[in-house]
């Protein structure tokens, strides 16, 4: 008698539990959005081929990589509500410095950004020994 009590008790509790709303069972998708921009040069126009990094502020949040089209300009789907902060690569262009006084620049989902990158610099020239001489294969 105590074995069938004990195992009614049990399935009571198991189907009590089943009955219980979770998380995990809501149709609801999970949110998430969009940062759209372009990236322009200091002058205004727009720089095509580049590419923009997104980094959420979350721990273990892989960065999310997108490239600009012929007008410079961006667009990241899919992006959980989190803070965002934007770098850009391309060639021949550079972020500008920040100032470290100034707190970092964050950006949200629904954002529509402009990044504005600077002319890098490329120096060029020959190594030349004591001598006068070219010198090949030396790290500068």
């Amino acid at each position: 008698m105590i074995d069938v009590t004990r195992t009614a008790l049990i399935l009571l509790i198991f189907s009590f539990a089943l009955a219980l709303p979770t998380t995990a069972q809501t149709d609801e998708a999970p949110p998430s959005g969009t940062i759209t921009g372009q990236v322009i040069n200091e002058n205004g126009q727009p720089v095509s081929n580049a590419t923009v990094f997104l980094r959420g502020t979350a721990p273990m949040f892989q960065p999310r990589i997108a490239g600009t089209d012929s007008e410079g300009k961006f667009h990241v789907a899919g992006l959980d509500p989190l803070l965002y902060g934007v770098s850009v690569a391309a060639p021949s262009y550079i972020m500008p410095p920040r100032d470290p006084e100034s707190p970092p620049v964050y950006y949200r989902v629904g954002e529509n950004i402009t990044i504005t990158v600077i002319k890098g610099g490329v120096i060029t020239g020959t190594v030349l020994n004591m001598n006068g001489d070219p010198v090949v294969q030396i790290g500068v």
